[in-house]
């Protein structure tokens, strides 16, 4: 079959038929996410799922649309109507082409720059400001919990949290109840990275220096020592690991 005969015949048909299944995959995306949302019940988990995949699930909806939008202006634009002229198609698929990718870039562009700050500034907000509660023994509602400062917090961690904290591997907020004595605490990443003890389990195992026995090249593998020391309990660690070999083209 000869291209001007696809075009004219069937490329409508694969236009639309491809712009409605990204529009669908859309929208059962989003669709699934929004339930998934709904079934979260603590701020905590709100939380959790905001900093580490609503960016990155909404980036993939948006992909999905676009790919719709520049399906269905090939729809509607580029029919029978291009005739024989195999040129013309082309020039003006590739000019919707090029309107597709526009979108894109403007659409990193937005979760990559603005996205960031509104997120901020929602997660702060449920971070500490929506209420907490508990439920007792009895299955009774315990709260609201007041959220304590840094001074008072620390009467609540033990020292392998206090430790945790000073190296800003990890940041713990104390809810209590004042009434009743009880609480709550929330683990948040801190800005700083600490890997997990082996030896006391806390994030507080951070390293010291590395050494390389061999280098890789391109025909063997090479090998990097890492030695890692714990702020908490003074343990002490090494890691090997493996190089590549370099690939040369």
């Amino acid at each position: 079959m000869k291209l001007s005969e696809f075009i004219k015949n069937y490329w409508d048909v694969y236009a639309l038929v491809l712009g409605i299944t990204f529009i669908v995959l859309s929208f059962i995306l989003l669709l699934y996410f929004l339930i998934y949302k709904a079934t979260l019940k603590e701020p905590k988990e709100h939380y959790d799922y905001i900093n580490k995949s609503e960016k990155k699930n909404l980036w993939r909806i948006s992909l999905l649309a676009t790919l719709s939008i520049t399906f269905f202006l090939n729809y509607f634009f580029v029919r029978e109507d291009i005739g024989d002229n195999v040129l013309k198609f082309l020039a003006v698929a590739f000019s919707f082409l090029i309107v597709g990718l526009i979108l894109a870039v403007i659409f990193r562009y937005y979760f990559n720059v603005y996205y960031p700050l509104q997120m901020e500034k929602r997660l702060e907000y449920i971070r500490h400001k929506i209420p907490r509660f508990l439920t007792d023994e009895n299955g009774r509602r315990i709260g609201p919990l007041r959220l304590l400062n840094e001074e008072e917090e620390d009467l609540y961690l033990d020292e392998g949290m206090q430790r945790e904290e000073l190296l800003n591997s990890i940041d713990y907020d104390v809810w209590i109840d004042d009434t009743t004595g009880l609480k709550k605490i929330e683990r948040y990443d801190g800005k700083l990275h600490a890997l997990k003890c082996s030896e006391c389990g806390y994030q507080t195992l951070r390293i010291d220096k590395s050494e390389m026995i061999h280098e890789a090249t391109e025909f063997l593998e090479g090998e990097m020592v890492k030695y890692y020391h714990c702020d908490y309990c003074e343990h002490k660690e090494k890691r090997h690991f493996i190089i590549h070999k370099i690939s040369i083209k």
